[in-house]
């Protein structure tokens, strides 16, 4: 069986100003395990259009066609990995070991998930032999789908883990999983820093080709809780409003993590308390399903609105008030309590929220606790336990 090449592929734009700061020691740090007959690729966006004329000419029309460059990338990882063979690793994956001993010859290797209630495989860690006719099916299954938009509409669908998840399950028997616990870790498990870790994945979340540096130094400083970096990016004219490929700008993050003082300050410096992802979800949406009882008391102090809907899910059409009854329901603590009935005092359009015959919100039906979107825009909410952590 064929061996998987001493290559290692990543990906990032050209200009490093565009990077995230961790980025450049995940980059390195395969330098520092693995051996000097590893080759080392770093591709751009022109060189991954190149990759996928040259690997599937029939699918390029497919590839400009997409909406998202992120989705650009994911599937020009198939097209490099079919062509050259060898390792493909996300920017911000750190090695602390050499994987390229662990990785199955003859076959693709697939890191698993560790966010098992929404995936069970991710694409930032995957290696395979040149020619393999896994990513041949995967780039056929991406433009099936995207040729059918009322199906499948998300990057997690179209390019994403669930796309690869429905190729695993078509090609079992070309599949090496890659354990989490080794090679992806949580960052919330005590696992992250285990000794037996070879790869860990830092959870960046960010594609930065449409942020400059200062919207960089902003979204980074609330995801950290830097209320002084934060002013500063500011200042220096940073949009307040800029985004992440996710579509969550720096009032999401601080939203999701409950930063009262985060929230307070972008807020005031008027960042848009009502911006959507890419599933409509506000910070509104966030900070309710989380019971961060005084950052909803600020997002509705600056007007936040009230009557967004969430577009997809299995809590598709919800608003926060319906994400609020639901939370409740589950926890029946004060500070849900309290969400609640600020939501129910606020004004809305009455069509807004479709109510139960004993006047009350619907139930919203979950297949888990944090069931908010059911794609990679809403991450943070996918993980369960998730907490930022920042990694030195």
């Amino acid at each position: 069986m064929a061996a998987v090449p001493a290559i290692l592929h990543q990906t990032a734009p050209r200009e490093e100003a565009r990077w995230d700061p961790r980025w450049r020691r995940c980059h390195e740090s395969f330098r520092g395990v693995c051996g000097p007959e590893v080759q080392r690729i770093l591709w751009d966006d022109e060189g991954l259009r190149a990759l996928v004329q040259e690997a599937f000419p029939e699918h390029l029309r497919a590839y400009d066609a997409y909406e998202h460059q992120i989705q650009r990338v994911d599937f020009a990882r198939a097209a490099m990995l079919f062509l050259h063979g060898g390792l493909y690793a996300d920017m911000d994956v750190e090695a602390l070991a050499d994987p390229f001993p662990h990785l199955a010859a003859g076959r693709v290797s697939i890191v698993a998930s560790p966010y098992v209630e929404n995936e069970r495989h991710q694409n930032s860690l995957m290696a395979s032999p040149p020619g393999h006719p896994f990513w041949r099916a995967l780039a056929a299954e991406a433009v099936r789908r995207q040729a059918l938009p009322n199906l499948y509409r998300t990057t997690w669908q179209l390019t994403g883990p669930q796309l690869l998840d429905a190729v695993v399950d078509m090609r079992q028997g070309d599949v090496h999983v890659l354990p989490a616990h080794v090679f992806n870790p949580s960052m919330s498990s005590p696992t992250f820093h285990a000794p037996q870790v070879i790869t860990r994945h830092l959870c960046t979340s960010v594609w930065t080709h449409d942020m400059d540096n200062l919207g960089m130094a902003l979204y980074q400083a609330a995801r950290a809780g830097n209320a002084d970096a934060a002013q500063r990016a500011v200042e220096a004219k940073a949009d307040l409003d800029c985004r992440d490929y996710a579509g969550l700008s720096p009032l999401h993050h601080a939203a999701i993590k409950g930063d009262v003082a985060m929230v307070s300050l972008l807020t005031r410096l008027r960042a848009n308390a009502s911006a959507k992802d890419k599933n409509a979800t506000t910070p509104l949406h966030y900070a309710v399903q989380f019971s961060h009882l005084q950052a909803v008391k600020l997002l509705l102090h600056t007007r936040a609105l009230v009557d967004v809907r969430l577009l997809e899910g299995s809590c598709a059409g919800a608003t926060p008030l319906d994400l609020a009854a639901d939370v409740h329901r589950s926890q029946r603590s004060p500070s849900s309590a309290e969400v609640l009935h600020l939501l129910q005092l606020q004004p809305r359009d009455a069509s807004a929220t479709k109510l139960c015959e004993d006047g009350r919100a619907p139930l919203l039906r979950r297949r888990g606790p944090f069931a908010l979107c059911t794609r990679r825009a809403a991450w943070p909410l996918a993980r369960r336990g998730w907490q930022l952590q920042e990694v030195d």
